[in-house]
């Protein structure tokens, strides 16, 4: 119902400027004015109603292209309210933390507009966590960031699992259960299968 009324409202507020001209039409805001805007809105904390009308417009809008990449552009540089700024996990696990048990039941589901359907496994979700970005670092760090199968530095690397991820939850974020690889050996590895870590075809270092 509440959908409904508001796509009435919204279809009566086209009808009614319909042939007339945007006035801000062929106008462009500069940086300043951009960054003013965002100091503006800083800080500022929506209601619950606000939030479930937002999400109830939003849902199924698609975005074009030409939409994204202005959207991309309005958030580069200066423009993007990190700029400059650069968190810790310490950081980063204290504002998780603060907002950790808030159940935001407007963004949850079919009423968040990115809802497609639950596609999300559950896999994906724990790799998105403080805990795996920590886990992470923290194989990284002890491996100093070479792949300890080749031994490529400064390359494109991923922390690999000795014991499966996905059968031994008890492992998932053990430091001594990460190994750092070059993206080469890891998907080498996976491809092979029941191929157990030191297997590989060059020696492990360290």
């Amino acid at each position: 119902m509440t959908q409904d009324k508001e796509l009435l409202r919204r279809l009566k507020i086209s009808q009614t400027l319909k042939g007339r001209s945007p006035w801000n039409k062929g106008k462009t805001a500069n940086d300043d004015a951009r960054i003013n805007k965002l100091k503006f809105w800083s800080g500022k904390k929506m209601s619950d109603e606000t939030k479930l009308k937002m999400s109830i417009i939003r849902k199924g809008i698609k975005l074009s292209d030409k939409a994204k990449e202005n959207i991309r552009k309005a958030k580069i540089g200066k423009l993007n309210p990190m700029y400059g700024k650069k968190q810790s996990l310490e950081q980063i696990e204290a504002r998780v933390s603060k907002i950790r048990g808030i159940h935001h039941w407007w963004l949850t589901g079919e009423l968040n507009p990115n809802w497609k359907g639950g596609i999300t496994l559950h896999g994906q979700g724990l790799r998105r966590t403080v805990e795996f970005s920590k886990w992470r670092k923290a194989v990284f760090q002890r491996d100093n960031w070479t792949c300890l199968n080749c031994g490529l530095r400064d390359g494109r690397i991923h922390p690999h699992h000795i014991k499966e991820f996905a059968y031994y939850p008890e492992s998932r974020f053990d430091v001594d259960n990460g190994v750092t690889l070059c993206v080469k050996c890891h998907k080498a590895i996976h491809a092979i299968g029941s191929i157990k870590w030191g297997e590989l075809g060059g020696s492990p270092k360290g």
